[in-house]
Parts: C-alpha cells; structure tokens; sequence
C-alpha cells in the first residue's frame, strides 16, 4: 500500500507541486470503508467502491482548485488535511471513535504482507503497461498527424502568417506571429 502511494506521489513531484493529501485521503477512504461495513452492516465490495470514489472526489476538487483556480498544491493540500481530519472525526466520534473490523477480507487485506519480490514484480509490470499504454498513445498521435510542425503559407505580412493545422482533425487557419512562434 505504501508502495503504491509512494508511486502517485513521485509524479505530483516530478510535476514540482508539492502534494500532502495521500496520508488524509487513505484515512478517509479507510473510515468510509470501515463504518460502511462495520456500522451500517453494508457489504464488502460496495464499500471498497465508496472507498476509492471518496477518493477520487477528494483528488477532483483538489486537482480542480490547483489546476482551474490556481490555488497552489501546498495550501490545498494542507487546507484539505484540516477539513478530512474534521470529516473523520465526525464520521469515528458518534460511533466510539474506533471501528473494529471483524470481517475476513478486511483482516487479509489490513495483515497483508507481499514478500519484496513480488512487490517489485508488480510494480515492474505496472510501469511496463504504463509504458506500453503511454508509447502507444504517443505513435497514434503521431500517425493521425497531431504533434507534428503546422505547415504555413506564404507571409500575410512581413511578421505574420496564416497557418492550417490538421491537429483538430480538420483544417483550420490560424495566425501565427514570429514574436510567438
């Protein structure tokens, strides 16, 4: 588990944003799971799935805050870690403030320990489709054309042009000056 959060973190680093939330967003996906299933007696795997779609939504207001807003990862992050622990502490107080987990695949996957072996085996295959995925989705762009340099026209005037980009699919002007190109 760690192992794995470790990896989404080494690309928000390589981004040069700086990311807190991993820790609060496990803790808050780990609280809906257990009182799903302890409390309100629902099954395992529906609970698993409202665990990682808290999750997501999480990671979707804060990517919207960061990327739309501007908002700086560091201050989302950390206001985000206020607002979870407040989340958590309302979902665990009004249930005894600790969820004991009595069912079979909750204890297996809590115990769960993977010799380093097969850690690295699964993280090497998971790079592998990555990779796979990521060159496949590069040659495609390539092939219909997207990526490639915008052929131009002769000059409109002496610092402008009129371009046609196939990137969209279809041919479209667009004016491209040299202080910009």
């Amino acid at each position: 588990m760690t192992g794995t959060l470790a990896l989404a973190e080494t690309l928000v680093i390589l981004l040069g944003m700086i990311d807190l939330s991993i820790g609060w967003s496990s803790v808050v996906a780990a609280s809906v799971f257990s009182v799903g299933t302890v409390f309100f007696n629902l099954p395992v795997w529906p609970c698993v799935f409202l665990a990682i779609g808290a999750s997501v939504v999480i990671g979707f207001l804060q990517g919207i805050l960061v990327s739309r807003v501007g908002v700086p990862s560091f201050v989302v992050s950390l206001g985000g870690a206020m607002i979870a622990e407040g989340l958590v502490l309302a979902m665990l107080t009004q249930h005894g403030g600790s969820v004991p987990l009595s069912d079979d695949l909750s204890t297996a996957v809590g115990t769960l320990d993977v010799p380093a072996l097969w850690s690295w085996i699964i993280s090497l295959a998971l790079f592998a489709l990555f990779a796979i995925v990521s060159l496949r989705r590069h040659t495609d762009r390539r092939r219909r054309g997207q990526g490639r340099r915008i052929a131009c026209s002769s000059p409109s005037w002496p610092s402008c042009w009129w371009c046609w980009s196939s990137a969209s699919g279809c041919s479209a002007p667009i004016r491209v000056c040299r202080c910009c190109w």
